[in-house]
C-alpha cells in the first residue's frame, strides 16, 4: 500500500446475512415460538379442565337428582337456564326431541365429532327408571356459560395480548443482545480493516472485555506487535543492505573503469577477466536491486505507469553479453507497444530476470522475446524445468539441480505479477520453456 492510499474497501454483507441479524431473529423466533407453545398448552389445559369440571358437575347433578327422584312420590322436574329435565318425551322441545327420540340410555352431545344433532353445545342424558316405568331426559347447556360470558373470546384475547407482548419484548431483547454481542466484533473488525502495513494498531486489546471477542483482540494485538517488529527489522535490513551492498559494488565498478583506461597492449591481456568482472558486477547489481525490491514495498501498485517496449529493448540489450560465444540467437518480436499500469522498474526487473534465466539455461538455439498488447513472452530452447519442481518453481529459493543462481528470479517475477494483477503462465518440456506474463488492463 502506497503512502496516502486508503485501506481497501471492505465488502459489507446485507444486514440479513450478518451475525447480528441471526442473533436478532433467533431471539424473536424463540420468544414467539415460546409464547405460541405456552398459549397452546394453557388453552389445551383450560379446555381439559373445563371438560373435567363439566363431566363432574353433570354426573353429580344427575346422581343427586336421581336419588331425590327415587325418594319422592311426585318429584319436581327441574327447569333452569342450564338444565332442563323431562320425564315424558312429548314434553321435550321439538328441536331436541327429534335428536334424542328412540335413543337408549346414555350420554350424548348435540355437536362435535360425536354429535347427534339438535341445537349446538348441548348435552343429552337419558336414564330409564324401570321401577317407576319412566325415562328421564336431561338436556344441559354444555357451552352456554362460555357463550354467554364470552369465556373463549376472553381467553383468546389474553392469548393474543400475551403473544404480542412477548413478540415485542423478544424484538427488543434481540436488538439489545445483537448490539451487545456483535458491536465489539464490528469495532474490532473496523480497527483491523482500516490498518495499514506501515501503521498496524497495537495496544487496543485493553478496550475489550475478557470474553471471546477480547481473546481475539488480544491475539490480534500480539500478532500485530510481532508483525511490526518484523517490519522494523526488514526496514533496518533495507537500510543496511542499501549501504553495505552497494558500496563494494561501486568500488569494483570504479576499478573496472580504471582498468579500461589502461594502454591497449595491457588491455589485451586482461580483456577476458575484465569482461567477467564487468558481467559479475552487473549481475550483482541486478541481484542487489532484486533483493532490496523484495525486502521493501516501495513500488507497490498505485498510480505508476510505464511503456513496455523501451524497457524490454533495454533489458534485452543489457542481457546480450550472456549469449556471447554461444550458438544462441536472441530475437525480439514486437506486435504492440502496451502502456502498463505498473512501475517501470518492476516491469523491467521481471523481464530482465526472465531473459537472463532463458539465456543462462540455453546452450544453443534461440531465445525469443515476444511483446504484444496483451502479454510478454520469453521462450527458449533449453533443457526445460524439472517436472518435479515446476509447481513450486516460483517459490523463493526453489531451483533445479543444475542451476547456478539463487532461486529467487522467478519468485520476483511472480511477486511483480501479483502486485500488478497480471497472470504468470509457465509451460516447460525437455525441448524448452515458455513463460508468459499476461497484462491486466
Amino acid at each position: 500500500m502506497t503512502p496516502g492510499q486508503g485501506p481497501p474497501m471492505e465488502f459489507k454483507p446485507p444486514f440479513f446475512k450478518t451475525h447480528a441479524f441471526r442473533v436478532f431473529i433467533s431471539f424473536v423466533l424463540f420468544g414467539s415460538l415460546l409464547t405460541l407453545g405456552y398459549g397452546w398448552a394453557v388453552s389445551d389445559q383450560m379446555r381439559r379442565m373445563h371438560n373435567k369440571m363439566e363431566d363432574f358437575r353433570v354426573k353429580e347433578e344427575v346422581k343427586n337428582y336421581l336419588d331425590t327422584y327415587a325418594r319422592q312420590e311426585e318429584p319436581l322436574l327441574t327447569r333452569s337456564l342450564f338444565l332442563n329435565i323431562y320425564d315424558d318425551i312429548n314434553e321435550v322441545p321439538t328441536d331436541f326431541r327429534v335428536a334424542i327420540q328412540s335413543l337408549p340410555d346414555g350420554n350424548y352431545f348435540s355437536s362435535g365429532s360425536e354429535g347427534i344433532g339438535g341445537p349446538k353445545l348441548y348435552r343429552y342424558l337419558i336414564r330409564s327408571l324401570p321401577d317407576k316405568n319412566k325415562t328421564l331426559y336431561f338436556i344441559m347447556d354444555d357451552g352456554g356459560f362460555q357463550e354467554r360470558f364470552g369465556l373463549r373470546e376472553k381467553v383468546s384475547r389474553v392469548f393474543l395480548y400475551g403473544f404480542f407482548l412477548a413478540t415485542v419484548l423478544s424484538f427488543i431483547a434481540g436488538l439489545a443482545n445483537a448490539h451487545l454481542l456483535i458491536h465489539p466484533m464490528s469495532r474490532l473488525l473496523e480497527q483491523v480493516s482500516r490498518s495499514r502495513p506501515d501503521d498496524l494498531p497495537v495496544g487496543f486489546a485493553k478496550d475489550y472485555a475478557h470474553d471471546e471477542v477480547g481473546s481475539l483482540a488480544r491475539a490480534l494485538d500480539q500478532t500485530n506487535k510481532r508483525i511490526r517488529t518484523f517490519i522494523e527489522r526488514e526496514q533496518q535490513f533495507t537500510r543496511d543492505a542499501s549501504h553495505e551492498l552497494r558500496t563494494p559494488v561501486t568500488v569494483i565498478k570504479g576499478a573496472v573503469e580504471l582498468l579500461n583506461q589502461l594502454p591497449e597492449q595491457d588491455m589485451q591481456k586482461i580483456q577476458r577477466p575484465l569482461k567477467r568482472i564487468e558481467r559479475s558486477v552487473t549481475e550483482m547489481e541486478h541481484l542487489i536491486e532484486s533483493l532490496l525490491q523484495k525486502a521493501r514495498e516501495e513500488n507497490a501498485p498505485g498510480n505508476a505507469s510505464c511503456v513496455a517496449r523501451p524497457l524490454v529493448e533495454q533489458a534485452i540489450q543489457e542481457s546480450r553479453y550472456l549469449v556471447e560465444g554461444k550458438a544462441i540467437t536472441l530475437a525480439f518480436e514486437c506486435t504492440g507497444t502496451p502502456a502498463l499500469t505498473m512501475s517501470g522498474s518492476d516491469f523491467k526487473m521481471a523481464v530482465s530476470n526472465l531473459i537472463r534465466n532463458a539465456c543462462a539455461y540455453t546452450h544453443s538455439g534461440t531465445v525469443i522475446i515476444r511483446l504484444s498488447e496483451t502479454f510478454i513472452e520469453v521462450e527458449d530452447t533449453g533443457p526445460g524445468i524439472d517436472p518435479a519442481i515446476i509447481d513450486q518453481i516460483t517459490d523463493p529459493f526453489v531451483k533445479g539441480t543444475s542451476s547456478q543462481g539463487h532461486g529467487i528470479g522467478l519468485s520476483i517475477v511472480k511477486r511483480v505479477c501479483d502486485q500488478s494483477n497480471g497472470h504468470l503462465a509457465i509451460t516447460s518440456q525437455s525441448s524448452g520453456t515458455r513463460i508468459r506474463i499476461t497484462f491486466s488492463h
